[in-house]
């Protein structure tokens, strides 16, 4: 009876972990494309001030879903490959789409993406292919480059509330942000995976923080006027 209700227990975690890999995956889809919603500017054909458009949050976005496509390719991760394919296929479009715009304007900054861009991607891809063995290694680079994608959310979060920027569409992203730290959390402890619970377990928490703070921001700061009150 037993070995024949293990095949049976196996399936059934098998599919748990796929759903909460698809919601990941899902919403880590979702908050790429929500990313990209500065670029829309680029679509008002009076406009060639590129300034405006948020190119570090792509790129970082790119990095993070680069790496992660390596470390989920190791360990036969499928939804987080499908989810970082997707991730880097949608970031380089979007790359792409800027260089051809700052071509018109700074023609060496956009040959100088392109190269950066292009030579740290087939360096790394190499290195990933025929150098690199071990998990840990596929997993420092998977946590690091999550961490620099973080720490720019984090910056970009600063920056709106030091120039009193409306937060609104930034506070919806937190929450999908932290949604899919979530999923992806769960679906490390079902893998009983280091890498992801570390790398999730900090965007989550992070997330959070950001999510209460956007909520109680007014009632915490509106009645001080200096940062050494604060």
């Amino acid at each position: 009876r037993d070995l024949h209700s293990f095949p049976t227990r196996r399936s059934s975690d098998l599919m748990i972990k796929n759903i909460f890999g698809f919601l990941g995956g899902i919403l880590n889809s979702l908050y790429y494309i929500l990313s990209a919603k500065s670029f829309l500017k680029l679509c008002n054909k009076s406009n060639n001030n590129l300034e405006d458009i948020n190119f570090y949050k792509i790129l970082f976005n790119y990095l993070a879903s680069f790496f992660s496509y390596f470390y989920s390719d190791y360990n036969c991760y499928s939804p987080l490959i499908i989810c970082s394919k997707f991730g880097f296929s949608f970031g380089l479009i979007l790359v792409g789409i800027y260089v051809l715009f700052e071509y018109k304007i700074d023609f060496t900054d956009s040959i100088l993406n392109i190269l950066m861009i292009s030579i740290f991607s087939m360096t790394y891809k190499h290195y990933f292919d025929n150098i690199a063995i071990g998990e840990y290694i596929y997993g420092y680079y998977f946590i690091f480059s999550h961490l620099i994608s973080l720490f720019y959310i984090l910056y970009e979060n600063y920056f709106e509330y030091k120039n009193k920027i409306h937060i609104s569409f930034s506070h919806n992203l937190n929450i999908i942000y932290t949604l899919t730290a979530f999923f992806w959390l769960i679906y490390g402890f079902l893998n009983d995976d280091y890498y992801i619970i570390v790398t999730f377990g900090i965007e989550l928490l992070f997330g959070s923080l950001l999510i209460i703070f956007n909520i109680y921001y007014k009632k915490i700061c509106e009645d001080y006027t200096g940062i050494k009150n604060v």
